[in-house]
């Protein structure tokens, strides 16, 4: 085959192989350079995950999609569109979305931690109250608590067992958690442990605190489910209203997107929509 190429065939060939090299290598050393800043950048949402046992090379590439997503809408809506007002705007969401996202994701794994406490305190007060001893304990409830505080307990008892006390074990948890009901669980064995007295009781009390707690939590997001269904359905509303107002009246419709006022208006809604969501969130937005 390469004995029937001509000099051309052969120069177009490795010009073609060095270009793809070339643009490999760059495409190599971007990605390296983009997981630098955007690490620099949310480095405390990644030390968040790592805390609290999520894994961070799914983070990795979901920052580089952010990325690429990121610079690809500005390019299509400024250079392809021409609709310069739009893409900034686009940008700017665009480049906050994670923040958002990292939260949720952060919160949402924090409070299923916080619910499997209830059963796993329980389940380790009765243990005691049975006999057996705390590392005893923990052993017993690692077999009924789930994903993912198992692994935090599984972690305390790899620990034990390798010589290191029973409280510094605790200790490295919660401080690395930093989960209040993870906390109370964790003084009130520490403090046991330290002072004496009866741990099952202890934790028992821990228990019907960290129950009525939920309990009321709980409460607050069933009373609280109607406003924030409420706020996402007008939050998305004006999406709605433009399509229809397009569908109605195309050339009136495309007005909003072909001329620097209706890009205008665009951005104008879009800060308000926001504005009056983050409103909306702050006033439901009850701590216990």
């Amino acid at each position: 085959m390469f004995a029937t190429m001509t000099t051309t065939d052969m120069t177009l060939v490795l010009g073609s192989a060095s270009l793809f090299a070339a643009v490999a290598w760059g495409v190599a050393r971007a990605g390296a350079v983009w997981d630098s800043i955007a690490g620099a950048q949310w480095s405390q949402q990644t030390e968040m995950f790592r805390r609290l046992g999520l894994q961070t090379s799914r983070l990795r590439l979901g920052l580089r999609l952010w990325g690429a997503s990121m610079i690809g809408s500005v390019f299509f809506l400024w250079a392809v569109c021409g609709m310069f007002p739009v893409a900034l705007m686009t940008g700017v969401m665009v480049y906050f979305a994670p923040r958002y996202i990292l939260h949720y994701l952060v919160e949402r794994r924090r409070t299923l931690i916080r619910d499997q406490m209830v059963s796993a305190t329980m389940g380790l007060a009765n243990a005691v109250k049975a006999g057996l001893s705390l590392p005893q304990g923990l052993t017993s409830i690692c077999e009924e608590v789930p994903e993912p505080l198992v692994s935090e307990l599984r972690r305390i008892e790899f620990e034990y067992h390798r010589g290191r006390p029973l409280r510094d074990a605790i200790e490295e948890v919660r401080q690395r958690l930093d989960i209040d009901a993870f906390t109370l669980f964790a003084l009130a064995i520490e403090v046991s442990l330290d002072r004496g007295g009866n741990v099952g009781e202890a934790l028992n009390r821990i228990s019907v605190s960290l129950q009525e707690n939920q309990r009321i939590e709980r409460k607050l997001e069933a009373d609280t489910a109607s406003g924030r269904q409420i706020v996402q359905i007008l939050a998305v509303f004006p999406l709605f209203f433009i399509g229809f107002f397009y569908f109605v009246d195309p050339h009136a419709g495309a007005l909003l997107f072909g001329t620097l006022a209706g890009q205008l208006v665009v951005c104008v809604v879009a800060i308000l929509v926001y504005l009056g969501v983050a409103w909306a969130n702050r006033i439901m937005r009850c701590d216990v």
